[in-house]
């Protein structure tokens, strides 16, 4: 069975959201699910008291296009995207910055989450993530179970750059500035060199 329909959001503004008496929204900005393809286009999330974008439910070979957005001062991930799985859809982040995005007490604390930790089936397409800036959150990037995630141009200045948990990593043309990396079981490429397998 395919989801149909597409999501686009161009040139828009999610500012100051959260989860407080007055507001009891969803613990993210813009959550969602049961389509087969989401396009982002030049929007900003900034300064919300909750995740700037949750992803579930994507469809059969469905797309998730996030381009030329920015993501600052969120407290909580970013971007999270659902296991790539039996889904097979296929993800690219592209020319984005994300900085300080952090949540109190969130183990993970990744400005960008690709799946997670639970058991996952093998992965066919992943996530692509291209030009971006990250800074400022305790993660980067958290690469879940059986996800494979590829990057190129990536300048990321944060406490971990990369906390892959049994997935694979290919990372090409990319700054890791002062970062560490952490690996478990765990395929991770930097420039041509195998980080950890």
């Amino acid at each position: 069975e395919s989801t149909q329909g597409v999501f686009e959001m161009k040139n828009c503004e999610f500012l100051y959201n959260g989860l407080n008496e007055k507001n009891r929204t969803l613990p993210c900005v813009v959550g969602a699910t049961g389509f087969g393809g989401l396009h982002i286009d030049s929007c900003t999330f900034a300064d919300n008291g909750v995740m700037g974008l949750a992803i579930s439910s994507v469809g059969q070979n469905g797309e998730v296009h996030i381009q030329s957005s920015s993501f600052l001062n969120n407290a909580g991930r970013a971007v999270l995207l659902p296991a790539h799985g039996e889904s097979n859809y296929h993800s690219t982040i592209q020319n984005c910055n994300f900085v300080n995005n952090t949540a109190a007490g969130n183990l993970l604390g990744a400005s960008i989450e690709v799946g997670g930790a639970v058991l996952a089936a093998e992965v066919h397409s992943g996530a692509h993530i291209q030009g971006c800036v990250i800074q400022g959150s305790a993660v980067g990037v958290f690469v879940g179970n059986n996800e494979k995630v590829t990057m190129e141009h990536m300048d990321i200045e944060t406490g971990t750059a990369v906390n892959c948990f049994k997935g694979t990593v290919n990372a090409e043309n990319s700054e890791i500035n002062g970062s560490a990396i952490q690996c478990t079981s765990c395929d991770f490429k930097l420039n041509g060199s195998q980080v950890c397998s």
